[in-house]
């Protein structure tokens, strides 16, 4: 059963007995080179009319150049926060049943991966090279029995992967339910 939106709902399809143990972010690294271009042209932008009066051409001389200047400069503004937000919904959530795994690649692509806990293998993490080693992110790489599911730019990738591994352990520590265990449950909630 799917909750009611209320404030404890973090994600879309969030059931009622699960609650949130853990949001990944991918790394900031994956922000700096958007935002940075973004933001840099922006700023950039701002000294072009200063350069321009220097060199005897004014940029405010017609109504269509303001317009042209003003809109170049929202769509850099509306670039950099479009880019903190597609950052803000790709991420990755565990409660107390899943791990679910949200993709936001831009405005018309969005995935939804998830995997029970009860059903993961295995977890390893991979960090490469230098850039990787410095910043400390990596890749986490969950292998269940579904397939293989790979949390890339995830930060501090050693922390997480045993993170999950100890809530996996948790989550499979109780025994499975047995046979006659099932079927007095069957007989008991009979309409």
């Amino acid at each position: 059963m799917v909750a009611k939106s209320t404030k404890e709902n973090l994600f879309p399809g969030q059931r009622e007995s699960e609650k949130v143990l853990l949001v990944i972010h991918k790394h900031w690294w994956t922000l700096l080179y958007p935002m940075g271009k973004g933001l840099l042209v922006f700023f950039f932008s701002l000294l072009l009319p200063l350069w321009w009066q220097t060199f005897g051409a004014f940029l405010f001389g017609s109504r269509a150049l303001v317009f042209v200047y003003l809109a170049w400069l929202v769509f850099w503004v509306s670039y950099v926060v479009y880019q903190y937000l597609v950052w803000q919904a790709d991420r990755t959530i565990v409660t107390t049943e899943r791990l679910v795994d949200f993709q936001v690649k831009g405005l018309a692509h969005k995935q939804m991966r998830e995997v029970a806990l009860d059903q993961i293998n295995e977890i390893t993490y991979v960090i490469r090279g230098w850039g990787a080693t410095l910043f400390r992110f990596g890749e986490v790489i969950v292998r269940s029995v579904i397939g293989e599911l790979t949390l890339d730019f995830t930060p501090s990738p050693d922390k997480i992967q045993s993170r999950l591994t100890a809530l996996v352990e948790e989550a499979t520590k109780n025994p499975p339910v047995t046979v006659e265990e099932l079927v007095d449950f069957i007989k008991e909630h009979r309409i």
